[in-house]
């Protein structure tokens, strides 16, 4: 007769990354390449991002590989405890839009091992955006299984300084991650 022992174990990481490398950029996503997706304006989205070790980051970027006239806004919240953005905790401010190039804002944030961030997305117009492919079931499947996998969160909010804390009436959809934070 064989005996099971049960023992504690660290949380199992929705990343399998531990250490990140300096100076180098990371989104919330585990597979898949690089695509580009354009992004309706006035929508706010929010993706999953979490690290393994407290990991200091000083730059916040999206790439934008079609320019459209306008600005975004993108930064990253807490998760408030229920798999759902709560408070602010950076606001990029205003980032052209119009022309294809890296748009990144300096930051000083450490994020925490094994807490739920969100990092989050809305535009004034409908640039496209580089994109890293592949999601996270981390919302869960529908109650028939067979539907999409959703990975985010979003809700219709008119372009301003991002809410806090994130609004309270954002649905439950799929996206793939716009943004990206370097290791300090």
């Amino acid at each position: 007769m064989s005996l099971i022992r049960i023992t504690k174990r660290e949380p199992k990481l929705l990343f399998p990354y531990l250490r990140l490398r300096t100076q180098r950029y990371f989104t919330g996503n585990i597979t898949g390449g690089m695509g580009t997706t354009s992004f309706t304006a006035d929508n706010l989205r929010a993706w999953p991002f979490m690290v393994g070790e407290d990991t200091s980051f000083d730059s916040i970027a999206i790439e934008i590989t079609t320019g459209v006239a306008g600005n975004a806004r993108i930064g990253i919240y807490e998760d408030n405890g229920l798999g759902y953005p709560g408070v602010l905790l950076v606001d990029s401010g205003n980032l052209d839009t119009s022309s294809a190039a890296l748009k990144n804002a300096a930051i000083t944030q450490t994020l925490k091992k094994h807490v739920l961030y969100w990092l989050v997305l809305v535009t004034s117009a409908a640039p496209t955006l580089r994109t890293q492919l592949g999601t996270i079931n981390i919302l869960g499947l529908p109650s028939t299984i067979g539907g999409t996998v959703t990975s985010i969160w979003a809700v219709s909010f008119t372009f301003a300084a991002l809410p806090n804390p994130f609004s309270a009436s954002a649905t439950a959809t799929t996206g793939n991650p716009p943004i990206f934070l370097k290791a300090a």
